[in-house]
């Protein structure tokens, strides 16, 4: 089995457990905000975080380099807070059983997003070692 295929099954496993319906809400946040002129910089974020939860496996969260700590942290105080709050509840759930810990990693993931998206993009990861 390679690399993608296990991503592909694993994103689908995420899914079922949540992810579409994540992926869901975070586009129509986007949505609402991408209405407002000044609110278009939220919904690049929320967009990002909607299209993270559809795929999470086989993707690694990088900077654009147009960081910036202080949107950051007003996007945290005002946004971030209880969803950060809501996706390790949920990880922490999925992590009582052996099966659910991948799924409570990709949480955790999620919420590490979900806590500074602004100046953040996704990038594809690169196929696993093969041993030979």
């Amino acid at each position: 089995m390679t690399a993608k295929e296990k991503w592909q099954i694993e994103n689908f496993m995420f899914g079922l457990c949540g992810g579409w319906i994540i992926a869901a809400i975070w586009a129509l946040f986007g949505l609402l905000w991408y209405v407002t002129y000044i609110g278009r910089p939220i919904a690049k974020c929320c967009f990002l975080i909607a299209r993270f939860a559809l795929r999470p496996h086989g993707r690694v969260i990088g900077t654009t380099g147009d960081y910036s700590f202080i949107g950051n942290v007003l996007w945290l105080l005002f946004v971030g807070t209880p969803w950060v709050f809501l996706f390790i509840l949920i990880a922490s759930v999925f992590a009582v059983t052996l099966i659910g810990v991948p799924v409570a990693l990709t949480y955790l993931r999620l919420a590490g997003l979900v806590a500074a998206p602004v100046g953040m993009q996704l990038e594809r990861q690169l196929e696993d070692w093969q041993w030979q």
